[in-house]
């Protein structure tokens, strides 16, 4: 396999987490949410969970990472770029 392609069942597996836990964000919250709850509702077993993430916090972790990765860089600033030498 190349690197850096999913495979098909890991990549389904990961969508399915991620749907169950936006689902569950609107409507118990972060805090009563639970691993097993994000299981039920994505239809896997606990194991396979954590055979992707450690925790509930890692799963947040990584969708911040993700979605972070994907929005557009500001605007005005460069590659590189240290907004601490603006201040100098």
């Amino acid at each position: 396999m190349e690197a850096g392609k999913i495979d098909r069942r890991r990549r389904y597996t990961l969508l399915v987490i991620r749907e169950a836990f936006f689902a569950l964000l609107a409507e118990v919250g972060f805090a009563r949410m639970t691993v097993a709850d994000i299981c039920r509702r994505a239809d896997i077993n606990r194991g396979t969970f954590y055979l992707h993430y450690e925790d509930k916090f890692a799963l947040l972790d990584a969708l911040i990472d993700e979605a972070l990765a994907a929005a557009p860089p500001l605007e005005g600033t460069e590659a590189g770029h240290s907004c601490a030498a603006c201040l100098e």
